[in-house]
């Protein structure tokens, strides 16, 4: 079972994260007040740390702060609302529940009709997956007949 887990795991890997993304994007849509703290979350770190230049400081209401003090404000904004919200519970469990039937479905799964090549198999990661440093890996068939 742990050898067909791992074989189709390799095979299909960007399939796998595609499933677990779908059950969170799911979950999230199940309950639209996750999504909406998730949404804010993720815009507030987006304009107030990552869309504005590194040179600049922010300017809120007259006063200037730097980096370290806005990344320490939204890191704790950040872990308040995980912590009294049911954000972070509903991403945990969305994934939880994506990795069991991804799980499920690599350990049950026959793997006698799957064929990687050894470039394919050698990679790791999403991105590895059909590149080369020579070029895209073209997929190969093999003929029986």
């Amino acid at each position: 079972a742990v050898a067909r887990a791992r074989r189709n795991v390799a095979y299909f890997r960007a399939n796998y994260a595609l499933s677990v993304l779908a059950v969170v994007a799911a979950s999230l849509l199940w309950h639209p007040g996750t999504l909406f703290a998730l949404l804010a979350l993720c815009a507030a770190w987006f304009f107030l740390y990552f869309a504005r230049p590194a040179s600049s400081a922010l300017r809120l209401f007259g006063m200037e702060f730097e980096d370290g003090t806005v990344l320490a404000a939204l890191t704790g904004v950040t872990v308040i609302a995980l912590l009294f919200t049911n954000v972070g519970w509903n991403v945990i469990g969305s994934v939880m529940i994506g990795a069991a039937l991804v799980g499920a479905h690599a350990t049950l799964r026959s793997t006698d009709d799957l064929f990687l090549t050894e470039q394919e198999a050698a990679g790791d990661g999403l991105v590895a997956a059909g590149m080369s440093a020579a070029g895209p890996i073209l997929p190969t068939y093999v003929r029986i007949g």
